[in-house]
């Protein structure tokens, strides 16, 4: 359970949280934009930054000291930070997860009752468009005080005048005392100035609030503490038996069989980090998600730990889908030619050929005609700084690889016959996987589908050659506990499954013009964390997911048989996953075609919605509007200035014009144009057009629509121009006749006119 907190943050100047690359040569600095709706958006890590240190300042002067009763709340509420804890001796203790459980701020996106079609319709990716600006930047010399030269910037920024919010939730049950927490956030909401980067230079400038703690609740909470109330003990984190369950246990597979009984789909909502792989600065996610994530999710949702316990339980890493199919790691003996771009079986006789390779990364699926589609799942990458307390200046940088939003990937759950989850969804509530997962990461939703049942095999006849793909990492141990990575111990391995049986694997044949493998393998460290204790595990080593050997048996192997190699895992850590083998799979012919397909969702953004007005601000829409407006009168007015502007005025005039237009929205600019509009003189060369332009401002019938949109949208309906006309018709009328003057002093510069 926990408890939510709706926050709200509402900019009073530009704001820029940074992407750290620049977008083509017009911006050298680009923001954040929701991957779906191209908005601007604030990701949660920025806001809780700047929250935990105004928390920090005020814990400072409420304790007086390090290391207080609202110190450890602090650590409650934003988690500990061992990279700074060696002053207060916690170096080497155990890390303290975050209670507070943030998610990116946003602008609304709910769907305006606008239709999708019509000339004059905002579009979500106009209004996307107006949402930013690009502000001019040079940097300064610090000894002349002048610009540099070759120093000139271009920064995005996202505009004032919007809000953006979010769901917060502190994970604690409903009966627990938080108001230390409560005061700590609402406070320091209130010291919040500024959030994003240039906040030095006037950037950023904000509001935050957190609507459960308002002013008169927070006059309550400083109340409580001037009365010098004592402070309760903060809650202890809850912690998942679940994930400890999983973490802790290694179970060999037994000789319970299993049944394939669900399929969990899983899609990605918020950028996700699973099984990172840190080098240097670069954070990056594997490809699939690991059975020892979903694990804990799984057994929540049956509410029993004793599957895990007794090794009936297998949750398999999700990979991603293609056309509702699960895939399987590219196999090792499947290669594409570099040029060709044939494919081959590796241990299929083949003439060699060193051009040749494995497609690594990709995911592989076979259709209903035997073609072998494969994907590799797309990943978006961020960029973040650390922050230094002291001079709020960057202090390092790193950049995560995640998988990105939107993509779909699929796992199977393997339980005892008559066992099922109960649900053909994970409960209602924010799933989150991975690293990051308590601010911008690892946003998941998970549904339950029944898989689709797989036609039965042949039997083998003895001495025939069969394909053993591994699909998934085998973890192995010799008699006296080092790691058994050989294929003659995975044929052992095997033999203890059905017994009776002697497996030999076949033996690689390179003489002559066409060769051929008996096996291709790698092995593979796996390295993990000891939750518990704090602690890493022991390095294990294993053979790699993708590894493909062929086997003879000395008798047949029946349909049955066949079925328990493929639902009985073998080695360590079955119940995560590992230990997955499939005999002859589709995914491996002899002849194989190859064909590359996009995984579900892919990463892609859907169609844009189109914000309501109310909820992103009419500042925004009207910016959008009059972009759009502005495009119109470009096309209007082109081959058609003398609808507006006679022939034969001089650069004078159109100046005097030009005054008059950038006058009409202020006091008395329409009777000045009125009274020019009605003076009298002799060879006027503005007689003719004076009608025309008088319609525009004084139409005869104020029921009808000014003349000015029917000229910019011809063939328009009213109902497609409801958005746009939140536009003044006098703000129209200024665009339509600026850009008409504009165009008709290029043309007196030309001298055609």
């Amino acid at each position: 359970m926990s408890i939510e907190l709706n926050v709200t943050v509402a900019f009073l100047s530009d704001w820029r949280v940074s992407t750290g690359y620049s977008r083509s040569t017009r911006v050298d600095t680009a923001v954040v934009t929701d991957p779906h709706t191209g908005l601007p958006y604030l990701p949660a890590k920025s806001l809780t930054g700047v929250l935990r240190h105004r928390a920090e300042q005020l814990a400072d002067a409420l304790d007086g000291t390090a290391g207080g009763e609202w110190h450890t709340w602090l650590e409650y509420v934003f988690g500990s930070q061992p990279a700074d804890d060696s002053g207060r001796g916690r170096s080497r203790a155990v890390p303290v997860p975050a209670a507070l459980i943030t998610a990116p701020l946003r602008l609304s996106t709910e769907p305006a009752n606008l239709a999708q079609s019509g000339s004059g319709l905002l579009t979500g990716t106009e209004i996307a468009r107006a949402a930013t600006i690009v502000r001019a930047g040079v940097r300064i010399d610090r000894t002349t005080g002048t610009a540099m030269g070759d120093h000139v910037r271009f920064e995005e920024r996202a505009r004032a005048g919007v809000s953006v919010s979010a769901v917060w939730a502190v994970d604690a049950d409903a009966e627990a005392d938080l108001w230390p927490a409560r005061f700590l956030l609402g406070a320091a909401a209130r010291l919040v100035r500024s959030v994003g980067g240039g906040r030095r230079r006037g950037a950023g400038e904000c509001v935050v609030t957190f609507a459960e703690i308002d002013e008169s609740h927070l006059d309550t909470l400083l109340e409580r503490i001037e009365a010098e109330e004592a402070l309760p003990v903060p809650p202890p984190r809850r912690v998942d038996s679940s994930h400890t369950a999983a973490g802790d246990g290694e179970s060999v597979g037994g000789a319970t069989e299993l049944v394939h009984a669900h399929d969990l789909v899983v899609q990605i909502v918020e950028p996700t980090i699973v099984g990172a792989l840190t080098t240097a600065n670069l954070v990056e996610s594997a490809l699939a998600i690991p059975g020892s994530v979903l694990l804990p999710l799984v057994l929540r949702e049956l509410g029993s730990n004793d599957l895990v316990r007794n090794g009936h339980i297998v949750v398999t890493e999700a990979t991603p889908d293609i056309d509702g199919r699960r895939t399987f790691p590219w196999p090792l003996a499947l290669t594409e030619h570099k040029m060709t771009k044939d494919a081959r079986n590796l241990c299929v006789p083949h003439i060699g050929d060193p051009k040749l390779g494995a497609l690594m990364g990709n995911y592989v699926a076979a259709d209903d005609d035997g073609v072998v589609r494969f994907t590799k799942p797309a990943l978006v990458q961020r960029l973040h700084a650390v922050v230094d307390d002291d001079d709020q200046g960057p202090d390092n940088l790193f950049v995560t690889d995640a998988l990105a939003p939107g993509t779909v990937f699929r796992a199977q759950v393997w339980l005892p016959a008559g066992k099922t989850l109960p649900n053909t969804a994970f409960r209602a509530g924010d799933l989150r996987i991975g690293r990051s997962s308590k601010d911008d990461y690892g946003s998941i939703d998970v549904t339950v589908e029944t898989p689709i049942s797989s036609p039965p095999a042949e039997t083998i006849p003895a001495g025939r050659e069969f394909g053993v793909l591994l699909a998934s990492h085998v973890i192995l141990l010799r008699d006296d506990g080092g790691p058994d990575v050989s294929v003659v111990g995975l044929a052992r391995a095997l033999e203890g499954l059905l017994g009776g049986i002697t497996l030999e694997p076949v033996r690689s044949d390179f003489t002559g013009d066409r060769i051929r493998f008996g096996c291709v393998v790698r092995t593979v460290r796996i390295d993990s964390w000891q939750a518990r204790w704090g602690l890493p595990r022991p390095s294990l080593e294993g053979l790699a997911a993708g590894s493909t050997i062929y086997f003879t048996a000395d008798r047949e192997i029946l349909p049955d048989e066949q079925r328990r190699f493929e639902s009985t895992p073998i080695g360590l850590r079955t119940v995560e996953g590992f230990g997955r083998i499939l005999i002859n799979p589709d995914v491996l012919p002899d002849e194989p075609k190859l064909a590359k397909a996009g995984t579900r969702g892919n990463g892609a953004a859907g169609p844009v919605a189109v914000p309501a007005v109310d909820s992103v601000g009419r500042r925004l829409i009207e910016t959008a509007a009059m972009a759009r407006i502005e495009s119109a009168a470009v096309l209007a007015v082109r081959g058609a200035v003398d609808r507006y502007l006679p022939r034969g005025v001089d650069r004078t005039q159109l100046y005097v014009l030009r005054t008059l237009v950038d006058g009409f929205d202020a006091d008395g600019g329409l009777q000045r144009f009125r009274a020019w509009r009605h003076t009298k003189v002799k060879g006027d060369p503005w007689a003719k057009v004076k009608p025309e332009l008088a319609a525009l401002l004084d139409p005869q019938d104020s029921t009808v629509r000014n003349p000015v949109w029917s000229a910019l949208f011809p063939n328009t309906p009213d109902r497609d121009l409801e958005v746009l006309r939140s536009v003044s018709d006098i703000r129209a009328v200024q665009v339509l006749l600026r850009i008409a003057i504009g165009q008709a002093a290029k043309t007196l510069e030309g001298g055609r006119r």
